[in-house]
């Protein structure tokens, strides 16, 4: 599995059209599903049982620890598989963006900078979307691999829909307090070094949620044993402690805060005998 995160298959990718990468990869999965036929292992993206997962990826899919938690969140922890979704997806995984594709609930796009797989090619720190199209949007291992991440999160705020949420899963390391950085960094040789990719442009640290509350996000933290038995944690070969992080965008005034702020204009208007617009009262 090394190969896969190499720079050379890396760019031999980007060179393929989307259509010749997929039918490769379904021709792999055909002729591969014998090898990993099996009842000890189950894989929920691909909803298929192994014998084994080769470094703890599905065989069946190539679906790894995180694709699988992804999966099992989004169904269990969100209404989208359910209700309607305008949905984005980011450098979409081969096993996870079918199924999200096959929703008919789901109106599916998947953009990307350089993956053949991508529908429509995008720069996430300048997108071509309008303000508040998305209801929901996914991305796995992205950020850590954009220059200049806080324009990236600008932009995912701005296209999401008021009361709309993303997911972004990133590398963290718990030990840094901080996330380390170095814009002068630039070449893919210094950058592996540094950040232990060729791809990647920093390490993030505990501060990583305040990149997204900074720009007006809030967020709710989800461990994988909150939402999976430790019957299924083994099955499917998961990490209990493992965090996902949910990043909303606000909806505004609550019909609650509402309420209160009528209920407290009256009694202003009862108490106060000066003009009714002098009160900067936002409902």
């Amino acid at each position: 599995m090394w190969f896969i995160n190499s720079k050379y298959y890396q760019a031999f990718k980007r060179r393929l059209p989307s259509t010749l990468y997929n039918f490769m990869l379904s021709i792999y999965f055909k002729f591969n599903s014998r090898k990993f036929k099996g009842e000890k292992l189950y894989c929920p993206v691909c909803e298929l049982s192994s014998a084994y997962f080769p470094s703890n990826v599905c065989g069946r899919c190539l679906s790894g620890v995180r694709h699988r938690i992804v999966t099992l969140f989004l169904k269990r922890k969100t209404t989208l598989f359910t209700s309607k979704h305008r949905f984005l997806h980011f450098a979409p995984e081969y096993g996870l963006g079918r199924v999200l594709k096959k929703q008919k609930n789901i109106s599916y796009l998947s953009a990307d900078f350089n993956s053949p797989r991508a529908m429509k090619k995008v720069d996430m720190m300048k997108t071509p979307f309008k303000d508040n199209t998305f209801d929901a949007v996914l991305s796995i291992d992205v950020l850590d691999d954009i220059p200049d991440d806080h324009k990236a999160i600008t932009e995912l705020y701005r296209i999401l829909k008021p009361g709309g949420w993303s997911i972004h899963l990133a590398p963290l390391d718990k030990n840094r307090e901080l996330t380390y950085e170095d814009p002068t960094i630039t070449s893919p040789e210094e950058r592996n070094k540094h950040f232990n990719a060729y791809a990647n442009w920093r390490i993030y640290g505990k501060d990583y949620p305040l990149r997204f509350t900074d720009k007006g996000f809030t967020h709710h933290v989800f461990k994988t044993k909150e939402f999976c038995s430790t019957k299924e944690i083994e099955k499917m070969k998961i990490d209990p402690e493992f965090e996902i992080y949910l990043f909303k965008k606000p909806s505004g005034l609550s019909v609650k805060t509402r309420l209160n702020n009528v209920t407290s204009f009256l009694v202003w208007q009862f108490l106060n005998t000066e003009p009714l617009q002098q009160l900067p009262l936002m409902i």
